[in-house]
């Protein structure tokens, strides 16, 4: 399986580079003002509040701000999740998630309800016996730190010590990170994702990249439009490959549309239209290959900003 080293990790820094701060008040008027718009956010990029040690939810004011964007029919709002469809389904607002332009990704793209409003599978996973042998390792690391819990998924096992005590917290993890790396080889079919307070086994084939890609297809079904403005602001998992995979779609649709007659096909067209304005943005300033940096509290007063234009 192919592993977070510190080789890869030096390649990828290799490659990015520092991104600019975005602009939100122009941001704001850009995301909302065409025709139709695609707006993109990682639940973790929303201001939350904590409910529980292991659980947060969108804070009151972000959810009003998402139902004031859904509103209007011509903006498309799509939530990345990594957690439990159900409890996704609890933390939004029943209004919010019954507007047919408001989609979710749960499970890091697991399942992914559209306008039809019901979770549909995107993966199917045949083998899952892995995952009883991951969770018992992890259990016994949570023996050893206060704070610290196992969270089973569909087909994600989590190993969650963002409650720990810091030092002592990242010690175990770097332990237990090279306990499963030995254990899971190079050429597994499923591969470990370190986080700020996790650690995370999941199949390869689970990724954002593929998940985007799926949402896409479903929205080319669904709009009757090209869509005319995009904002993505992708989390801490999102990787350098995610954002340099929807520049370039967004960039060689662009093109493409510039060379299609207006009256084309609906079938024929393009995505994304000749004139997409798009803001790729990272949460946090760090090295990306994003187009722009937010920071999370920005992301509040961006989506703010954006329900008093619709």
């Amino acid at each position: 399986m192919q592993f977070n080293n510190d080789a890869g990790s030096q390649k990828d820094q290799a490659k990015a580079r520092m991104p600019a701060p975005l602009d939100i008040k122009q941001q704001a008027l850009q995301a909302v003002s065409h025709r139709k718009n695609l707006i993109v956010i990682d639940h973790e990029a929303l201001p939350f509040k904590q409910l529980s040690r292991s659980e947060m939810c969108p804070r009151t004011q972000i959810i009003h701000w998402l139902q004031e964007i859904c509103y209007d029919k011509n903006n498309i709002v799509v939530i990345f999740s990594d957690r439990h469809c159900n409890y996704v389904s609890s933390v939004f607002d029943p209004a919010l998630m019954e507007q047919e332009n408001f989609w979710v990704a749960a499970e890091s793209g697991y399942w992914l309800m559209t306008n039809q409003k019901q979770w549909c599978e995107l993966f199917k996973v045949q083998d899952k016996q892995w995952m009883a042998t991951i969770k018992a390792i992890m259990a016994t690391y949570c023996d050893n730190i206060d704070g610290a819990f196992v969270d089973e998924r569909s087909c994600t096992v989590m190993w969650n010590y963002k409650n720990a005590e810091e030092e002592h917290g990242s010690k175990f993890a770097n332990e237990l990170a090279q306990h499963l790396k030995r254990l899971i080889g190079r050429h597994s079919p499923i591969e470990i994702e370190h986080g700020n307070g996790f650690i995370e086994v999941q199949p390869k084939r689970l990724n954002k990249k593929t998940v985007f890609k799926n949402i896409l297809k479903n929205l080319k079904v669904y709009s009757n439009h090209q869509i005319e403005s995009c904002l993505f602001i992708g989390g801490e998992l999102t990787s350098d490959k995610t954002f340099e995979y929807i520049t370039d779609r967004i960039k060689r649709e662009t093109l493409q549309s510039h060379d299609l007659h207006a009256n084309s096909n609906v079938e024929n067209r393009p995505l994304f239209a000749a004139s997409c304005k798009t803001a790729i943005c990272v949460l946090g300033n760090r090295p990306s290959s994003a187009q722009y940096f937010v920071e999370q509290k920005d992301v509040q007063y961006l989506l703010q900003e954006m329900a008093f234009k619709t």
